[in-house]
């Protein structure tokens, strides 16, 4: 090696012990003003559709709220207008209103005048860089169809007029139906929609729960997740109810017996707050994950039959499969609780296995006893009695837990060996201690998080005490509970190094997938793949075709997609192209990349971390948004902190289910 090359390389080794990510010299850009640099990531929210962007900077008074934002009267006001000018969902399928001769019905009823002054909005008019239409797939733009008509022939789209590829509709003359009906229909590919008469049980308290009833009762727990009053309703029900399902329960438990679920090598998409949707779940699915896990679902939530809630569960046929897994995580710190809601999951909801989250850090969730907290419930035996209460509800769907190292920062309070352990060790009948009682056949599986609750994501996961914990589940377990490692893996190299231990089963991969889904691509072909802007258009056309068939493609689905699309680039932004970087140089997710223009003005623009040049991607595939649209980022994904080796990023709750 010549002096030239071992000077280079001293340079390099001093940009990444300083926390920079070295770029090849004909790709670095200039120093720049402060106002550029932004180093805290983009704190203006665009406006949509108004000429120069006009922001409001939004700004946090002392009790943590945002100064700035419009109040709850103001957002229902502005809701109300809405809704003033969008068209009635009757009108728009060609149906005659009930409910306007009563003036219950307070949305537009004249369709002439709603799509007359909705003509020029239509929004699939962009082109690749090899002219290939975004939203078609095809040469021609005028191929591009309604999602919905394209996957269910001979059948009306469920939005009518109001869907923005209505002047391409063929179907019009065909029979409507509603959203919920087509998402029912033979060759509808999305599942777990909850249906109004289980939306009213759940409200009504007299949706029965046997198992967990039978199990509250023989430990003798009471029922404290509900009001007196419908505990009084559901005592009375199950009371009706004891003597016709006592029977069947009984054969039940001496036939069923729980499904096996595999983790060894397979890749793990983490469940992530915000952007582990269903449209997201299948570009990671694309790219080659084999489990992915909806985004937490606070488990009172969906007892009560919250609409939003039981949105989060949702899934793609393309996520359950003969080699596709999906899990359901939910949250809750009671016992109680978890064991109704295991047991509503398992009757009503189309997954492989059940996650309880013990390691979201959020304040609002450990407040309630959730989450974290439960971290340090292992000596008090509540931890035991949520695991013991939801394994013995659930008949053939396993359950898994995930956790973090421990709630507080000191090493010696660290407590995830002590679960593992627990999880791993047969039970004793002999040993009166219950505390000290093993767990296994309860746990499928652990997932473990390399950091702890107060640590966020101040410092590098430690993937040392994940394998120490690795071992005792090999050891104590012979291998039938794995460990699932979690925490900082960006390339193929870093799963290597974890797995090939043999102490962790998989890694389960969160902010690396979100940053660049193809990961999974690169960790099953064991390469770093460098790819060009134009393919990664073609993701996010892909993308807003996903989003369209998730949300909707009327004017609400469009925004909705438009949203989640600009969140997403908050994350993607920070991908730098392989062919850009200095020869043996790796990207990590610490190391902030030095200023850089990318190969084509496109990749320049990708690598932008301003809010209106991700809205001006967005534009290109969604056309221009709504003039009461606006976006602020809801992680500072986007931001990097002062680093050097032994400091790294703050990403505030990226995957905040722990």
């Amino acid at each position: 090696m010549s002096s030239k090359d071992v000077l280079e390389r001293k340079r390099i080794e001093s940009l990444v012990k300083e926390g920079f990510l070295p770029i090849r010299a004909q790709f670095l850009r200039g120093p720049s003003s402060p106002e550029e640099e932004n180093v805290d990531g983009p704190k203006k929210p665009l406006e949509g559709g108004k000429e120069g962007g006009k922001a409001t900077v939004l700004q946090s008074n002392k009790n943590g709220l945002r100064q700035g934002t419009k109040s709850q009267k103001q957002r229902k006001r502005e809701k109300y207008l809405s809704m003033r000018n969008d068209l009635c969902h009757f009108v728009a399928v060609g149906k005659e209103c009930t409910f306007q001769s009563t003036g219950s019905c307070e949305r537009a009823h004249d369709a002439e005048k709603y799509l007359e002054a909705r003509k020029d909005s239509w929004f699939g008019g962009g082109n690749l860089p090899d002219g290939r239409c975004f939203l078609g797939g095809d040469e021609d733009e005028k191929d591009v169809k309604c999602p919905y008509e394209k996957k269910i022939k001979d059948v009306r789209c469920p939005f009518g007029v109001r869907c923005y590829f209505s002047d391409r509709h063929e179907n019009n003359a065909k029979e409507s139906k509603t959203l919920l009906e087509w998402r029912r229909s033979e060759g509808s590919e999305e599942f777990n929609a909850m249906e109004d008469w289980l939306q009213k049980k759940l409200r009504e308290s007299t949706y029965l729960l046997p198992r967990s009833t039978k199990y509250l009762e023989m430990v003798g727990n009471d029922l404290l997740c509900v009001s007196k009053a419908k505990k009084r309703k559901i005592t009375a029900i199950n009371r009706n109810n004891k003597d016709d399902d006592a029977n069947e329960n009984e054969n039940e438990e001496k036939t069923v017996k729980k499904n096996a679920i595999d983790f060894n090598k397979k890749l793990v998409l983490a469940p992530l707050t915000t952007v582990g949707h269903a449209p997201f779940r299948r570009m990671c699915v694309k790219f080659g994950a084999d489990v992915t896990i909806s985004e937490m679902a606070m488990a009172s939530n969906l007892l009560a039959g919250d609409r939003r809630e039981w949105a989060l569960v949702r899934r793609h046929a393309c996520e359950s499969s003969a080699t596709n897994k999906f899990g359901v995580q939910i949250c809750g710190g009671y016992p109680d609780l978890v064991s109704r809601c295991v047991e509503l999951i398992e009757n009503e909801v189309q997954c492989d296995f059940i996650d309880i989250n013990m390691g979201c850090p959020i304040d609002g969730v450990c407040a309630k006893g959730a989450g974290s907290t439960l971290l340090t419930q292992l000596k008090t035996g509540k931890l035991e009695k949520i695991i013991d209460a939801a394994s013995s509800s659930l008949r053939k769907i396993p359950l898994t837990i995930k956790i973090r190292m421990g709630y507080h920062d000191r090493k010696q309070q660290w407590n995830a060996h002590d679960i593992v352990n627990r999880c791993c060790s047969a039970p004793s009948s002999t040993s009166r201690d219950s505390l000290n009682a093993g767990w296994l056949g309860k746990v499928a599986a652990v997932t473990l998080h390399g950091r702890t609750r107060a640590q966020r994501y101040s410092r590098l996961a430690d993937w040392e005490y994940i394998d120490e914990c690795g071992k005792i589940a090999q050891t104590v377990s012979n291998g039938v509970v794995p460990l699932i490692g979690n925490g900082d893996v960006y390339t193929y190299e870093d799963y290597n190094a974890h797995v090939d231990s043999g102490n962790v089963a998989t890694c389960m991969i969160g902010r690396g997938a979100i940053i660049k889904p193809w990961l999974f691509q690169e960790i099953k072909e064991q390469r770093h793949i460098d790819v060009s802007s134009s393919e990664r258009l073609e993701y996010f056309a892909e993308f807003c075709n996903y989003g369209f068939e998730h949300w909707g493609s009327d004017s609400i689905g469009v925004e909705k997609t438009r949203t989640f699309l600009c969140e997403w680039m908050s994350y993607t932004h920070r991908y730098v192209p392989v062919g850009l970087l200095e020869h043996a140089s790796v990207q990590k997710m610490h190391l902030r990349p030095q200023r850089y223009f990318g190969r084509n003005d496109m990749e320049t623009l990708l690598a932008s971390d301003k809010v209106e040049d991700w809205i001006k991607v967005s534009e290109m595939f969604l056309g221009k948004p709504k003039d009461d649209w606006t976006f602020v980022p809801k992680h500072k994904s986007n931001s990097y902190a002062a680093m050097n080796s032994h400091s790294i990023t703050s990403w505030e709750e990226v995957d905040a289910q722990g």
